[in-house]
């Protein structure tokens, strides 16, 4: 006999207990247990849970309306679009706004062919960017590629940080989409020369460069994007031709946004790009408070100081045998299988994440993230690894 499937298709692995409510950097389950949360929804709740501002922002706005779609001017759209470039602080001056991060990187594929006339895409080995056609034919994951035929045209893998792959780029190529920090892929970081190097390759081959930042921007690195920042914002001379946001970009509030530069920007027609809910109001009211307090509560800088501080507390654990990435974008390289740590903690009333690379555990927490979370972590693993090791 068989069983009726679920309502809800079952196609995620879950926590063993729900969440029923946030508060700043915590939430807490049906049984009312308070778990710390090192992963922010998957690198999502910037400003923590349940931001207070953010919510009157959003109710503000649907008490003057609610949603009307992009037929019509709305001014929260155009001020929000400003707001998003001020922030950016980038040659990238004009954008368009959808709704996830695959929907972001799917429209920057489809502008690249759509103006370079070429069908063949690049992407590095590593790379994830999303569950779309397009964005996740050049997300390195063979299973998923077994599974579904991929888009029409050709896709092309480069070994990350290999200078000599990247003579594989020619006139054939439409766009290479490269995260600066991989963080599914392990936390792995493509250096700044080699991004220097990728430019001017691109620029040679008239390929164009897109930055997927679904999960490095909006000042999770510590920068406002990498893109025209460098890693940290220490370095300003690599400059891609369009990048993507999403994730953190609104505190939780669906969004994506794809910011152009100016000579993409001028090419565009009518009708090349198009969503339904993209540029909502109330996506906007949630990403212009996002931002504003981001900015005047000066957070870029205290994700870099938070980082300093996971890196300087956690050097003396055997456990952790090397910290990757930057700001609140973290990866911490273990002895052991990531999944068996990850479960621990939660028996610490922490919540930590995995990635594709088995031995590397990924931290994206809020930025309102203090010192004495981190040593409540720290102190979790220095016992989950004398329990392990």
């Amino acid at each position: 006999m068989s069983t009726k499937p679920p309502v809800l298709v079952d196609t995620y692995p879950q926590y063993p207990f729900e969440i029923t409510r946030g508060e700043g950097v915590y939430v807490f389950d049906d049984s009312g247990n308070r778990y710390l949360d090192m992963y922010g929804g998957h690198a999502v709740c910037s400003l923590g849970h349940c931001n207070s501002r953010i919510a009157e922002a959003i109710s503000r706005q649907a008490e003057k309306l609610f949603f009307y779609s992009n037929l019509t001017k709305l001014s929260i759209r155009d001020e929000a679009a400003e707001t998003l470039v001020r922030f950016a602080d980038s040659h990238l001056s004009s954008l368009f706004f959808c709704n996830s991060g695959a929907e972001a990187n799917e429209n920057a594929l489809k502008l690249a062919v759509q103006l370079t006339g070429r069908s063949r895409l690049v992407s590095l080995k590593g790379g994830w960017h999303g569950r779309t056609t397009m964005a996740a034919a050049v997300t390195d994951d063979p299973k998923w590629h077994a599974k579904t035929p991929g888009w029409t045209g050709d896709v092309l893998f480069l070994a990350p940080n290999d200078s000599q792959d990247l003579q594989k780029i020619d006139e054939q190529c439409a766009a290479v989409i490269v995260e600066p920090l991989q963080s599914i892929g392990g936390v792995y970081e493509i250096t700044n020369d080699y991004l220097l190097q990728l430019r001017e390759r691109t620029k040679k081959s008239g390929t164009l460069l897109i930055f997927d930042e679904v999960q490095t921007g909006v000042g999770r690195t510590g920068a406002p994007y990498v893109n025209g920042h460098g890693q940290a914002g220490t370095n300003k001379e690599v400059c891609a031709d369009m990048s993507t946001s999403a994730k953190s970009l609104a505190n939780g509030f669906p969004i994506g946004a794809l910011l152009l530069s100016p000579e993409i920007a001028s090419e565009i027609q009518l009708g090349d790009l198009g969503s339904t809910f993209g540029g909502g109001p109330l996506a906007m009211a949630a990403l212009q408070e996002t931002l504003t307090i981001i900015q005047e509560s000066n957070l870029q800088e205290h994700v870099r100081d938070i980082e300093m501080y996971l890196r300087e507390s956690i050097s003396q654990i055997p456990l952790v045998t090397e910290v990757r990435g930057h700001g609140c974008l973290l990866g911490l390289k273990l002895s052991i299988e990531a999944k068996q740590v990850v479960g621990k903690l939660r028996d610490f009333n922490i919540l930590a994440g995995t990635s594709g690379v088995a031995d590397v555990m990924r931290l994206l927490p809020p930025y309102i993230i203090e010192k004495e979370h981190i040593d409540e972590l720290v102190t979790a693993l220095t016992k989950i690894g004398e329990e392990l090791l």
